[in-house]
């Protein structure tokens, strides 16, 4: 049993791409380095190393075991899994607890110091369920009524986490939505109509939403300074502690850092600026920049493999050939022309995806075959077969056997037959025969 696990496990590293696996230990490593730096410089007895790297173990397990299930079936099955979810974000209005003077209690609290954010896995699971309702509509996405209900399943956990007071997750689930309807298709003019409302609303979300707290941060960042020792103060301290690092930094075990409110968290850039100066913060920037860049290749050459796919069968049932919309739009569909949503998924490359290479000038890439593909006929090594000749003629000296019936030559006319013999004729070949 022990050697299987360990066999598939080295057969799905060999699998994955090496420069994305790099990159991606690389920068856990860093992430480790700077939270034991923050431990050893604010808490030494905490278990704060120990819980980040059982969580980067956990998720890497996570990610390995996901990656082996098709994400249409996951997406499927959204009965069960949202559900949960949504549970768990409403146990946080019942027991929710604040953290770090935070108004919102969107936090769960667990045994041994440990706690929850069940909007983390709310994100995941509206990306799958929204994903697939722009899948279901398909080609019907810009009427009307789809376009109504496109934005209530996108309103809907702006308004439960805004509920919750977590305005600045609210705000992220709102981008996603944005985001997700414009790579899935949804006309400009929608979305033109979308951002005037949004500007519109504007004073009404001012007078009637938004507390006071939340308008002093906005004021504060419109207006920097007009409360250095309150609203801006974590803000202040941050910027501190990033310029005292300078070029290379105090070091990462230094133990005698500037402390910003949950340092630890959200402003731990700052004690990567202040630990290891701009060379740590440009570190950083690059192997974000090299993960994004390696994933965005992937996405290409993936894209490239399914255009050269073989084409589907024309009798299958069009769903059945594989879920067209959310796979383009968890693969940044809107790449591609619309015909040629479908060709992300193997099996849906056709004459869509000829008419868009056209378009771009992207003659050179690979283009599917029709269905029926047309099977090649053996090549016949035999010399062929002397085509008949027509009646009446016949074959030149040097002919090809092979050669058509209009280049045989025709012979020259016979000669007419003789006519019969006359009477006198006739008596003097009797007579000749008598002398003989």
């Amino acid at each position: 049993m022990i050697r299987k696990l360990w066999a598939a496990t080295l057969a799905y590293f060999r699998s994955i791409d090496r420069w994305f696996a790099l990159l991606y230990v690389l920068l856990c490593g860093y992430g480790l380095l700077v939270v034991a730096g923050v431990a050893h410089s604010f808490s030494p007895k905490s278990n704060m190393l120990l819980v980040q790297a059982s969580a980067m173990l956990i998720g890497a397990a996570a990610v390995i075991i996901i990656s082996k299930f098709d994400y249409h079936s996951i997406a499927r099955l959204w009965k069960l899994y949202l559900p949960a979810v949504l549970a768990l974000v409403a146990l946080t209005f019942v027991v929710g607890a604040q953290r770090g003077g935070a108004d919102d209690r969107a936090w769960l609290l667990l045994p041994g110091g440990l706690s929850l954010q069940p909007s983390e896995f709310l994100k995941i699971a509206f990306i799958l369920t929204f994903a697939l309702h722009i899948y279901v509509v398909g080609d019907r996405l810009n009427r009307p009524l789809n376009v109504l209900l496109l934005c209530l399943n996108g309103a809907w956990p702006v308004l439960l986490i805004h509920l919750q007071g977590d305005d600045g997750s609210a705000l992220i689930f709102f981008v996603i939505f944005l985001v997700m309807a414009f790579c899935g298709g949804l006309a400009w003019p929608y979305m033109l109509a979308g951002l005037g409302l949004i500007g519109a609303a504007v004073p009404v979300m001012w007078n009637f939403v938004l507390n006071a707290d939340q308008k002093q941060r906005i004021e504060a960042l419109i207006t920097p300074g007009s409360d250095p020792l309150g609203i801006e103060l974590q803000q202040n301290k941050a910027r501190i502690s990033i310029g005292s690092g300078q070029f290379f930094g105090r070091g990462l075990f230094a133990g005698d850092h500037n402390y910003v409110p949950e340092i630890q968290n959200d402003f731990i850039f700052s004690f990567i600026g202040e630990a290891l100066g701009f060379v740590g913060c440009l570190l950083v920037f690059a192997l974000f920049v090299l993960l994004f860049a390696r994933t965005s290749d992937l996405r290409g050459h993936l894209r490239n493999a399914c255009r050269a796919a073989p084409a589907q069968p024309r009798h299958e049932p069009r769903r059945a050939a594989g879920h067209r919309r959310y796979a383009a739009v968890l693969l940044g569909g809107r790449l591609v022309h619309r015909d040629g949503f479908r060709q992300y998924r193997a099996g849906h490359v056709g004459r869509g995806t000829q008419r868009e290479n056209h378009v771009r000038g992207r003659d050179h890439l690979p283009a599917a075959a029709p269905f029926p593909r047309p099977q090649a006929r053996p090549v016949s090594r035999s010399p062929p077969e002397p085509t008949p000749p027509l009646p009446g003629t016949k074959r030149k000296a040097n002919a090809d056997p092979a050669a058509p019936r209009e280049a045989y030559e025709k012979p020259a006319p016979e000669a007419h037959p003789p006519s019969p013999p006359t009477g006198n004729e006739v008596l003097h070949h009797v007579q000749e025969k008598q002398k003989v």
